[in-house]
């Protein structure tokens, strides 16, 4: 029953928006009493949370299997392509789901989607997987830059962007010439040091 409310939600959420989308709309597209509804979630904002919740652990479980073994130290451009094909692959089942949770704030004092943080947090250990010599201060704030530009998929393209294939590779392009200046050997003849 838990399984069938949230996929409810989830394309009520998708269908009509989240404001217009009522807990009586979710329990009555499920096909089951709004109190039965309540025996699991006591409101709108706790369908979403456990939604937020189940897609980040797919992109999660999805981005391992992706940078499994030696795929991290692949060159840049097969790894952007597997990460970007994670998106696009995920957010296909339904139509525009991921998108939607991905720019969809959770409970009101995040910033972020859980599911974006789950993003976040896969993109801190690719960057130290990586070995580029960097520190703890440098290395948080090229992760959530990172984290932004592949946001561009859903921000700019809306809950559908990883369909549009110019925004991906422009998304692509973009993560290309970031890490590649974050990956470059120092450039001391030319007195430019990358920054520590």
């Amino acid at each position: 029953m838990v399984a069938r409310l949230l996929a409810s939600a989830g394309e009520l959420f998708l269908e009509r928006g989240y404001d217009r989308t009522t807990t009586n709309h979710v329990a009555e597209h499920a096909g089951v009493s709004v109190g039965s509804l309540y025996q699991f979630f006591p409101d709108k904002a706790a369908l979403l949370t456990a939604l937020q919740a189940e897609w980040g652990r797919k992109l999660h479980t999805a981005l391992d299997a992706a940078l499994t073994g030696e795929a991290e130290q692949l060159p840049l451009e097969q790894l952007i392509d597997r990460v970007l094909a994670v998106h696009v692959m995920l957010n296909q089942n339904p139509p525009g789901l991921l998108g939607f949770l991905y720019t969809t704030p959770g409970a009101a004092d995040q910033q972020h989607s859980p599911t974006a943080i789950t993003l976040h947090e896969r993109i801190a250990r690719l960057v130290e997987a990586r070995g580029v010599p960097m520190s703890a201060a440098r290395r948080a704030v090229v992760t959530q830059l990172l984290g932004h530009i592949v946001s561009a998929l859903y921000y700019v393209g809306g809950a559908n962007g990883p369909t549009n294939g110019t925004l991906v590779r422009e998304t692509k392009q973009a993560l290309l010439a970031y890490l590649r200046t974050i990956e470059a050997p120092p450039r001391s003849r030319t007195g430019f040091e990358p920054v520590a």
